[in-house]
């Protein structure tokens, strides 16, 4: 069942390289967004061992567009015990490579993993993804980085021959939309906004994993909130 309000917002794509602009706002947390996930992701920095993402859907009652949004969700996502995670990050050797597993692995090695990550060393660079054969999240690896030379504010990644761009709303580094593009025109999949300052990242990932897998979504946006503690 979807959450939210309304229809899922779509937008004619710019050929305009670096700009890639949705031609409604800059800051698109306010146009209607359909998911059927809400995730927390445990606040962090570079030099946390782990990451926990708990899926809280169902639990938050403030409507997302909401000031009371982001604290409840903090408040739920504090309150789950760590065992409660549904995953956990691990990065290994001060993030040279980093393994998501499902929160109810016993004991984490390369047969539980989900997925692995190889994470850029610097803002500009390019963070790769690797899933186990027969993944049912992914079928082959995915590359993600910046859209053009110039860029800052775009990263994107090809699964299963489909783009995906992950943008900044706005010139807020709190906030970022995750689009697909298909047929010329984009469509929100997914959503994430943080009561943060930049050096820690973390916060609430709403996601419609009718249209992007949801281990996809939660690793990609890691990449970009990695991405965001690097430029800062």
């Amino acid at each position: 069942m979807l959450h939210s309000s309304d229809k899922i917002m779509q937008s004619k794509m710019s050929d305009a390289g670096d700009d890639t602009s949705i031609s409604a706002s800059h800051d698109s947390e306010f146009e209607p967004f359909n998911f059927t996930h809400t995730l927390y992701i445990t606040p962090h920095n570079s030099t946390h061992q782990t990451v926990k993402i708990h899926d809280i859907t169902g639990v938050s009652t403030a409507p997302y567009s909401s000031d009371r949004y982001n604290e409840e969700t903090e408040e739920i996502g504090q309150a789950r015990p760590d065992e409660a995670a549904n995953w956990i990050l691990d990065n290994h050797h001060h993030w040279r490579t980093a393994t998501l597993h499902p929160g109810h692995a016993a004991t984490k090695t390369t047969d539980t993993a989900l997925a692995s990550w190889t994470p850029s060393r610097w803002s500009q660079g390019k963070n790769e993804f690797a899933f186990p054969p027969g993944s049912p999240h992914c079928g082959h690896g995915l590359v993600m980085q910046r859209q053009g030379v110039l860029s800052y504010r775009v990263e994107t990644f090809v699964k299963d021959s489909v783009q995906y761009l992950w943008r900044y709303d706005g010139y807020s580094r709190r906030k970022l939309t995750l689009w697909k593009v298909l047929g010329g025109g984009k469509t929100a999949v997914a959503r994430y906004k943080a009561p943060y300052r930049v050096a820690t990242t973390g916060g609430t990932l709403v996601v419609d994993s009718g249209e992007v897998d949801l281990v996809v979504a939660v690793l990609t946006c890691l990449s970009m909130l990695r991405k965001i503690r690097q430029s800062d």
